[in-house]
């Protein structure tokens, strides 16, 4: 998930805050690690350091998904300067939030091997289920 503001002639703006775009996950699923409802959320780094000063959310489901099936539902809305609205100026007058998605896959077999070369991420396994994540 990416989080970013653009300026009013929709060139993208670098210094605007993308953590005032906060991302509801749905059944109550937490960034930082936690998991709701078969998804992994990361927002931090293994140092607690925020991915791309807060732009990028790294979200794994825990389960294989055969073909012709979907995931359980991740996102429920978002929401724009919702937390200290109070400590926002005005430098946000005109600007556009944006909150992208992309997604990507690898295969059910060598699940760890795979996770590894492709993002470079290692999977803590519990058969086929994915029960953490760890950085390379």
């Amino acid at each position: 998930i990416n989080k970013t503001w653009s300026n009013a002639d929709g060139t993208r703006n670098f210094d605007l805050d993308p953590q005032q775009i906060k991302v509801m996950y749905k059944d109550g699923a937490l960034a930082d690690g936690n998991a709701g409802d078969g998804w992994i959320i990361q927002d931090r780094d293994t140092d607690g350091q925020l991915f791309d000063d807060g732009e990028t959310v790294y979200c794994y489901y825990q389960y294989p998904v055969s073909q012709g099936r979907q995931t359980s539902e991740l996102i429920d809305s978002f929401a724009v300067m919702s937390e200290h609205p109070e400590d926002i100026g005005n430098e946000y007058t005109g600007m556009s939030a944006s909150v992208t998605f992309e997604a990507d896959a690898i295969q059910q077999t060598a699940v760890e091997s795979a996770m590894e070369a492709e993002w470079g991420v290692i999977p803590e396994m519990d058969g086929t289920t994915i029960r953490s994540i760890s950085e390379q």
